[in-house]
C-alpha cells in the first residue's frame, strides 16, 4: 500500500504539491491523474524518496522509500524510461540493478522475455526507440517482484499493440493482489486500464473514486428517439432542459430518462429509444479540472 498524509513539497516560492492526502489499495489499478503541471510526478519522486517533502509523509507498506533494504524487491517504479546509461546494453542494464538490489541475475532473462525484449537484449540502449526504452523500464519495474509498481506515461511511444498489452498486463499485476499505481494524460487509455482514480490539480487533491463515482460531477445526458421528436423537443425546451439534435434522435440535458419517458407517455408520443448517457472519465475530468490547468491554449483561427 501507498499513504500519502499532509504531503507538501516547496520549492522557492512555488508550492508544487499542497496539503495531499491519499492511499493507494492493492489490489486495483489506481489511475493518478491531473493537468500538466499538477504535481503529479513531484508527488511521485517523493514517495521513492527522490524529493524530500517540505512536510507530511508519503510511505510504501508504512516504511519511507530511503529505508527499505533491498527497494526493488518492494517497489518498482518507471519515472523516465529514458533515464539510463545509453551505451549499456538492456541486458547489463537489467543486470546491474539486479545485482544491487540482491536479485537473481537469473531473472534478468526472465522480465526481458515478459515485456518483449529478448530479441534485442545485447543492444545498446541509446539506440532503442521510445517505445522500446518504456519496455525495458517496465522490465526494470518488475524485476525484483515488488508487490508495489509506480508508472509515469508508461505507454508513450507505444504502438496499438504494445499499448494493450501494458493495459492487459497492469490489470494482470493488480489481480495478483499488487498496488498499481498509473500517471497518464491519455483518458481513453486510462478509462479502460483503471479501477479507480485519484485527481489533483496545481498539487492539490480534487477527488478520488471509480469512475460512475467521478460522473456524478458532470449532468447527465439521455438519449431518446420517438415518433415525433419535433413535438418532444418542443415540451422539453418549455421545461428548460437542454438538447442536441443527433442522428434520428435527441441528446437531452436536465431531464432524467423517467422524466423525458413520462413527459412523452402523458402527451401520447411513441417512444423508440430512452437511454441515459454515462459520462466518459475524459468529460468527468475536463469538468473537475476545468480552472486547475497551469497552461492552457486557444483556438484561433488561421
Amino acid at each position: 500500500m501507498i499513504e500519502i498524509s499532509h504531503l507538501t513539497k516547496t520549492f522557492g516560492d512555488v508550492t508544487a504539491v499542497h496539503d495531499l492526502t491519499f492511499s493507494v489499495q492493492p489490489g486495483e489499478v489506481t489511475g493518478f491523474l491531473g493537468p500538466n503541471g499538477s504535481g503529479k510526478t513531484t508527488t511521485m519522486r517523493m514517495i521513492l524518496g527522490l524529493h524530500r517533502p517540505t512536510s507530511g509523509s508519503a510511505t510504501v507498506n508504512g516504511k519511507n522509500y530511503r529505508d527499505l533494504a533491498a527497494p526493488l524487491t518492494e517497489v518498482g517504479a518507471l519515472l523516465d524510461a529514458k533515464a539510463l546509461h545509453p551505451g549499456r546494453t538492456a541486458r547489463h542494464h537489467l543486470r546491474a540493478l539486479a545485482l544491487s538490489n540482491g536479485i537473481s541475475t537469473s531473472r534478468v532473462a526472465e522480465v526481458l522475455n515478459i515485456v518483449g525484449l529478448s530479441s534485442v537484449a545485447d543492444k545498446r540502449a541509446g539506440e532503442f526507440s521510445l517505445g522500446m526504452s518504456q519496455r525495458l523500464g517496465i522490465a526494470a519495474a518488475i524485476l525484483g517482484d515488488p508487490g508495489i509498481l509506480m508508472f509515469d506515461e508508461p505507454v508513450n511511444g507505444l504502438d496499438p499493440e504494445g499499448i494493450r498489452w501494458v493495459r492487459e498486463f497492469f490489470r494482470f499485476l493488480a489481480s495478483e493482489g499488487r498496488t498499481v499505481l498509473v500517471s497518464s494524460h491519455l483518458m481513453s487509455e486510462m478509462q479502460l486500464t483503471a479501477d479507480r482514480f485519484i485527481i489533483i490539480g496545481r498539487g492539490r487533491l480534487i477527488t478520488q473514486g471509480t469512475q460512475d463515482e467521478l460522473s456524478v460531477h458532470v449532468r447527465s445526458t439521455v438519449r431518446v428517439v420517438t415518433g415525433d421528436n419535433d413535438a418532444l423537443a418542443a415540451l422539453m425546451t418549455q421545461r428548460g432542459w437542454t438538447l442536441e439534435r443527433e442522428g434520428d434522435g435527441l441528446h437531452v440535458t436536465g431531464g432524467s430518462a423517467r422524466d423525458i419517458g413520462a413527459l412523452a407517455f402523458d402527451n401520447q408520443i411513441a417512444v423508440y429509444e430512452l437511454s441515459p448517457l454515462n459520462a466518459s472519465l475524459e468529460e468527468a475530468f475536463m469538468e473537475l479540472t476545468a480552472g486547475e490547468a497551469q497552461y492552457t491554449g486557444k483556438v484561433q483561427e488561421a
